[in-house]
């Protein structure tokens, strides 16, 4: 883990920021002793797309959809699309 002094963060905190953001961790330092960690962000979907969802659990052998969830939720999309509220009209 590399370690950056607090005076180095103030000169050029860009750089130490570039290196977290490449998957650095750096520890910071306050006159020698550590005071705080600094490492990336790990970046995660926050919505699996229900296709995947089907998809996973048929390979996890629980089977296809039994509740209909998925046809449920096709319907809903054709009956109401969804529309760019942004786009001219």
């Amino acid at each position: 883990m590399d370690k950056v002094g607090v005076r180095e963060l103030k000169q050029n905190p860009r750089a130490v920021i570039e290196r977290v953001e490449h998957g650095a961790s750096v520890e910071i330092t306050l006159q020698g002793r550590a005071v705080a960690r600094m490492s990336p962000i790990t970046h995660r979907r926050k919505w699996t797309p229900a296709a995947d969802v089907a998809r996973a659990l048929e390979l996890a052998g629980l089977g296809a959809d039994q509740t209909g969830w998925l046809e449920e939720h096709r319907e809903s999309r054709e009956a109401d699309p969804l529309v760019d509220p942004w786009e001219s009209q």
